[in-house]
């Protein structure tokens, strides 16, 4: 996509740049493809596509794989497919007291990865400490990754802005003060969206499915027509932080931050500033062993009727369990689903999310990917819903 910087103002560059995402993404989907059988999917001239084959090639994001005979004469049709190594995208997801930072490559799979308290910070502090667990974690890579990482997405758990636009005032900020710190983009969402798209660009399933977020909360995403089910005002429309479930899930660690924020007046160097210490008093509901099991059942009656009404039939669950949790989750939210008198209805396929464990800081590295490699409408008119950059 180099040829495109000189001539980001004409209408052609932004259809050309679309047109090779739809052809990244065909071959993230077919896994490797031809020249004919791409022209032939994107129904572009053969002139067109050995144009953007030839783009994709310079920029180190395609490789070929070998030939194969058709049936035609002439000679054998190269075989292409994705470069794992041709992009990558740094993630770092937020818990209470935690930061997850990971890289991964253009086929999505995490290459590297650390863990770390984050204690109470302004935004330009917090900013400071997670770019230097950055420079860690790329320390061994930097020279040969620099220029081909697409950027940094940053992931945090949606209950924590629930109502706090102190705490959105510093996720902005600090979005501001990490791109000011690396030179990378970067990006914001929250987990459960992120793991959605994530799971839509990376995973196997080629059709519109309902995605379940396990963490502090339970939430449901829908995915219809390549792209979140949406509210007349733009906001996903799901089942989210259902009351119901918080009380079977474990206690978040208290006063760790970044839960809530300091109140405007105490705010620091023009910074907005996270602090435990300052959190109203919650009710911590305790831990039960049997939290997989009784939320799949809270849940099993809304998402079946939600998924009747928007002819789904594939759920995919992702989230912050761990294996055997998930594994149980998945178990009873299947046997839940299951139609008990009406045979005729087809069973709901329940499975966990392509993802894996590592779900939510994986899909936070996969922001900027989707931003720059994604086919969006919005690239043929440059809208952009960065944050930073």
């Amino acid at each position: 996509m180099s040829e495109l910087k000189n001539s980001r103002g004409s209408n052609s560059a932004h259809v050309r740049r679309f047109n090779e995402c739809v052809v990244l993404h065909l071959l993230r989907e077919r896994e490797k493809a031809s020249k004919a059988d791409l022209a032939r999917a994107t129904h572009l001239t053969n002139a067109a596509i050995g144009g953007i084959i030839r783009a994709l090639d310079k920029d180190g994001l395609i490789q070929e794989v070998g030939r194969i005979r058709d049936g035609s004469r002439g000679q054998p049709a190269t075989l292409l497919k994705l470069a794992a190594t041709g992009a990558y995208g740094l993630g770092i997801h937020i818990t209470p007291g935690r930061a997850d930072v990971g890289l991964i490559d253009f086929a999505g799979s995490l290459i590297s990865s650390n863990t770390t308290e984050l204690h109470t910070f302004s935004a330009e502090e917090t900013a400071e400490f997670l770019s230097r667990q950055i420079s860690a974690l790329l320390k061994d890579y930097r020279a040969a990754l620099s220029s081909r990482i697409a950027g940094i997405g940053l992931s945090y758990e949606g209950l924590q802005k629930t109502g706090n636009d102190s705490l959105q005032d510093f996720l902005d900020q600090l979005c501001q003060a990490l791109h000011d710190r690396t030179g990378y983009r970067t990006l914001l969402e929250e987990d459960r969206i992120a793991t959605a798209r994530a799971e839509a660009y990376f995973g196997k399933i080629h059709s519109d499915f309902a995605h379940i977020f396990v963490g502090d909360c339970l939430s449901g995403t829908f995915l219809v027509g390549d792209d979140l089910l949406r509210r007349a005002g733009g906001s996903p429309a799901d089942l989210m932080h259902l009351p119901s479930f918080s009380g079977a899930l474990p206690a978040p660690r208290p006063n760790t931050a970044p839960q809530a924020m300091s109140s405007p007046g105490q705010v620091p160097n023009s910074s907005t500033t996270l602090s435990g210490n300052q959190l109203p008093a919650q009710p911590q509901p305790a831990h039960r062993d049997d939290w997989p099991e009784t939320c799949a059942r809270a849940m099993a009656q809304p998402l079946s009727a939600l998924m009747d009404m928007l002819n789904l039939q594939t759920v995919l669950v992702n989230g912050t369990g761990t294996r055997p949790q998930m594994d149980r989750f998945v178990r009873t939210l299947s046997t839940s689903l299951t139609p008990q008198s009406n045979f005729s209805a087809p069973r709901k396929d329940i499975r966990l999310g392509y993802l894996g464990e590592n779900a939510a800081l994986t899909a936070a590295a996969a922001l900027p990917l989707l931003e720059r490699y994604a086919p969006r409408s919005a690239l043929l008119t440059e809208q952009s819903r960065t944050t930073a950059g």
